[in-house]
């Protein structure tokens, strides 16, 4: 995707005085031919440029509709509405959801999911008709932004919500008005209607193509594959390893190792980036022969693929009490691509458990300030608003431990502040001005 922006940017900015446009073709023909793509037969990039040209132009019309603004979209459009969902099978969930004008979907999701309490409590509260059409807006919303977070946490949320009102009706002899039932049964009805028929419910996280058996893989491009089961019996056999390596060494069992990783890491899904770049396999040869034996949901995985190249990193280092204390740093970590997105997770391998308490100290110093204040009354009656307001913030932390762009994101931290600012605030004598 970095060559198509660049593309988009060349086309958009026009530094070219004449034959811009000529000029960026040349330039995009280029990054193609020193990109890291795999060419079984010879294609012409201007002839089939030539038969596809219209097409060609209009995706890049749309990939610069909101150029100005910053943002330069080359992955698919949306292609389906909320309709489609009941009427056709198998969509595409990158053509049917939208994250909107923000960096990243977990990061609107995140922020639908902190407002989501307070907009429930409001509406409880003030009972008026329309509110509740702002909670159903809201809740559609989550559906149609399709993340785990957005789509998990209102669930949660919703849960959350139902067992503090329960409590409060038995502790402090509240009953809510029959309309209020009515109303929010009804809308997560809908909401639960919704995530049902939603491309992200059924949503594969491995393509068809990354799914497929190693066998399977390997008959498509015609080379012998060998599995990793019968590669750890020729691990036990010196003459095995001797035959499969096709030369002498003095050590066998290792260049054995690295033949393999590198002969085959792609039939276990894994690019060719992470073996070269990455977490070079010539250094650790054991760590992606580990890998390897995973099965291909675990090893394809992304995600769980850094967090064990950054745990295995840890492992190696000298000073692990340090590193698990003061963190490795993030500068070193994220210049080499070790990215974990997990916000929390991510934290304590960059900042280390002296960095997180630092990170989180204000947030509980909030909550258990505002629990010291209320002390007395705390075991006799519950304050529905206050424990909306903790509701909120422990949300966003427990989303940031399992999601990335989320309270590392300033539009998240801003709502975190003022929270944990109203939450402090709640049991003063006289208000803050």
């Amino acid at each position: 995707n970095l060559y198509l922006h660049y593309f988009v940017d060349l086309v958009n900015l026009k530094p070219f005085e004449s034959r811009n446009d000529t000029l960026s073709l040349l330039i995009l023909y280029q990054l193609i031919l020193s990109s890291d793509l795999n060419a079984f037969k010879y294609v012409s990039f201007f002839e089939l440029l030539y038969k596809n040209y219209d097409d060609f132009q209009m995706e890049l019309s749309k990939a610069s509709a909101n150029w100005n603004e910053g943002y330069s979209q080359t992955n698919e459009f949306i292609k389906y509405s909320v309709l489609d969902w009941f009427t056709s099978d198998n969509l595409s969930y990158k053509e049917t959801l939208s994250k909107g004008y923000f960096v990243s979907a977990n990061q609107i999701g995140a922020l639908l999911v902190f407002l989501l309490p307070m907009v429930f409590y409001y509406t409880i509260k003030e009972n008026r008709w329309y509110l509740y059409l702002v909670l159903l807006a809201q809740i559609i919303s989550m559906v149609l932004v399709g993340t785990r977070v957005a789509n998990y946490g209102w669930i949660l949320v919703s849960m959350a919500m139902i067992l503090i009102y329960i409590v409060v009706r038995f502790m402090n002899k509240v009953k809510l008005p029959i309309k209020s039932l009515i109303y929010i049964s009804i809308i997560l009805i809908i909401g639960v209607v919704l995530y049902i028929h939603s491309p992200s419910h059924n949503r594969v996280f491995a393509s068809e193509y990354e799914g497929m058996y190693n066998e399977e893989l390997s008959e498509i491009d015609g080379t012998e594959f060998i599995k990793i089961e019968d590669f750890k019996e020729i691990l036990q056999d010196e003459g095995k390893m001797l035959k499969y390596l096709g030369t002498t060494s003095d050590n066998l069992e290792t260049d054995v190792k690295k033949k393999y990783i590198y002969e085959t890491y792609r039939y276990h899904n894994i690019t060719k980036k992470y073996i070269l770049e990455i977490y070079p396999y010539t250094d650790d040869v054991d760590f992606w022969i580990a890998i390897f034996e995973e099965p291909m949901s675990v090893k394809g995985d992304n995600r769980g693929r850094q967090f064990a190249i950054i745990k295995r990193i840890k492992e190696n280092n000298e000073n692990q009490v340090l590193d698990t204390l003061l963190g490795m740093g993030a500068t070193p970590l994220n210049s080499r691509g070790y990215m974990i997105e997990n916000d929390l997770i991510s934290h304590y391998y960059n900042l280390g458990v002296i960095g997180i308490i630092l990170f989180v100290a204000p947030f509980i110093f909030a909550i258990l300030y505002a629990l010291y204040k209320n002390m007395k009354n705390l075991l006799n009656i519950i304050n529905i608003e206050f424990a909306v307001y903790v509701l909120a913030i422990f949300m966003a932390f427990f989303i940031g431990f399992f999601a990335g762009h989320v309270i590392d994101e300033y539009i998240i931290s801003i709502y975190l502040g003022v929270v944990s600012g109203l939450v402090i605030n709640f049991y003063r004598k006289e208000p803050m001005l």
